[in-house]
């Protein structure tokens, strides 16, 4: 990046990370209660479920799991279907990642590729 700038000043580029950070921005509004209440997994199963989804994701994110999974999905022998088809099985699906939307995960899909098409016309 070249920043033009007159001789008799002097640039500072600060790091965007510093000054967007979350947890500097609301250090002053929290207090002990509120960081014991603060994402306490121990409170209901749906969290529980929540946390370890999160837990295997960042434990699976290796190379040698990547290569496994591709072996075994890219093959492409496990069904045949139409997209349409495809698409109602993703109501099967449950993210526990995102486990309190009601929304089917074909109406997500449907908005998507709308929202895709609305951006981008010509493709």
């Amino acid at each position: 990046m070249r920043v033009l700038i007159p001789k008799e000043e002097t640039a500072i580029i600060d790091d965007p990370s510093l000054t967007h950070r979350p947890e500097l921005k609301y250090k002053g509004l929290i207090n002990e209660n509120s960081q014991k209440k603060f994402r306490n997994y121990e409170d209901n199963l749906q969290t529980l479920n929540v946390m370890n989804t999160y837990q295997q994701m960042h434990a699976n994110q290796t190379v040698a799991f990547g290569i496994e999974k591709r072996k075994k999905w890219l093959k492409f022998d496990h069904a045949e279907m139409t997209i349409l088809e495809a698409v109602t099985l993703l109501d099967n699906l449950v993210d526990s990642s995102d486990p309190d939307i009601d929304l089917p995960n074909s109406m997500h899909a449907f908005q998507t590729a709308e929202k895709i098409r609305e951006v981008h016309p010509d493709k």
